[in-house]
């Protein structure tokens, strides 16, 4: 079995974390090389270290990049035939390692999580009532027929139902 960690997340310890959970975390950058973290086979006074302090587990959890190259290179060159270095791509190749992975883990990886409750409608409506209501007491105040007030009522709605159901996510 996979070494098992505790975890400060939000404030609070969570876990213990297989090895497999804390790499998910690592590529989602839900953790960072900073995140303190605890060997759950230590002695609970061994006190909590930051991943950057732990060789080991910051080598397996953030794998060095190589730098990449700024050379010129010419394309005919690059996507030669010959060329011998480069392995053609298969899918099926990495279909077939991709889920041999997730066999490997399976059981260590994190559960999917239930949706997220849907507010936009609620805010829709608050927005939309406020707006309108503005625009009410503004025609009150100078006129129902002002060109300014008009345009407000008509793109403020509109603006409204393109920003929370167009451009912006589920929260």
């Amino acid at each position: 079995m996979s070494p098992a960690y505790y975890l400060v997340e939000d404030g609070r310890s969570t876990g213990p974390h297989s090895l497999a959970v804390l790499r998910q975390k690592a590529e989602v950058h839900a953790l960072r090389p900073d995140a303190l973290v605890h060997p759950a086979d230590a002695a609970p006074d061994a006190g909590w270290r930051p991943v950057s302090a732990e060789p080991e587990l910051h080598a397996l959890l953030f794998p060095a990049r190589p730098a990449p190259s700024l050379g010129a290179t010419r394309f005919e060159s690059t996507n030669a035939a010959s060329d011998a270095s480069i392995a053609p791509f298969d899918i099926t190749t990495a279909l077939r390692d991709n889920a041999a992975r997730q066999r490997a883990a399976e059981g260590e990886l994190l559960e999917p999580q239930a949706p997220r409750p849907n507010n936009r409608r609620r805010d829709y409506i608050v927005c939309t009532i406020g707006l309108n209501l503005f625009c009410l007491l503004m025609g009150y105040l100078i006129g129902f027929m002002n060109p300014f007030l008009i345009g407000l009522f008509a793109m403020g709605n509109v603006s409204l139902v393109w920003v929370l159901y167009g451009v912006m996510d589920r929260y």
